[in-house]
Formats: structure tokens, sequence, C-alpha cells
């Protein structure tokens, strides 16, 4: 997927937001939730046991989800405030708007 196709499948999903996770559940209340994997609603897996716990749930829900073979879009995001603490996010957009 180039950078053009994923800002108009994101734009045309989430017009309100840009992609960064921890913000959506603002943007978008009705349509966030969080899932805890881990024993006790632990949020990091800390050892090897953990992190098998954590990866076999996670499948399953996907599993549930979407069924097998399905192709699904995965957003993983980077960012880094800087010296330029007000700049929370630049969006880059293909067409130069």
């Amino acid at each position: 997927m180039t950078k053009k196709e994923f800002y108009k499948l994101w734009s045309l999903n989430y017009p309100e937001a840009v992609p960064i996770s921890h913000l959506l559940k603002y943007d978008y209340p009705d349509r966030w939730f969080r899932i805890h994997s881990l024993p006790e609603s632990k949020r990091y897996a800390e050892v090897e046991a953990e992190w098998k716990i954590l990866l076999s749930r996670q499948n399953e829900i996907i599993t549930d989800l979407f069924g097998f073979d399905t192709p699904i879009l995965l957003v993983k995001g980077e960012y880094n405030l800087g010296s330029n603490e007000e700049a929370l996010w630049l969006w880059e957009r293909e067409d130069g708007l």
C-alpha cells in the first residue's frame, strides 16, 4: 500500500482523526475498546510465558473477528516530540494539501 492509498483509506474511515492510536479513543469513543489479554488485566508481558499467553489470546481474537486467510492492515506509527513539543503530529499528504 502506498502512502496515498493509506491516506485515502484512513480519511474515509477516520476523517476526524490523525493515526495516533491513543488519541482514537477520544475521537471515536464508539469504535474504541481495549482487550486485556494477560491474566489479572496486566498490561505488558514481562517474561516468555506471558508473551506466549498474549500471542495465543491475540491470535484467537483476530481469528474470531476476521477468520482465516483474510487480508487485514495493521497500522504502526512512530513519532518523536523532539525539541518541538507543540507539534504532536505532522500529517504528510501525498496531494500536497
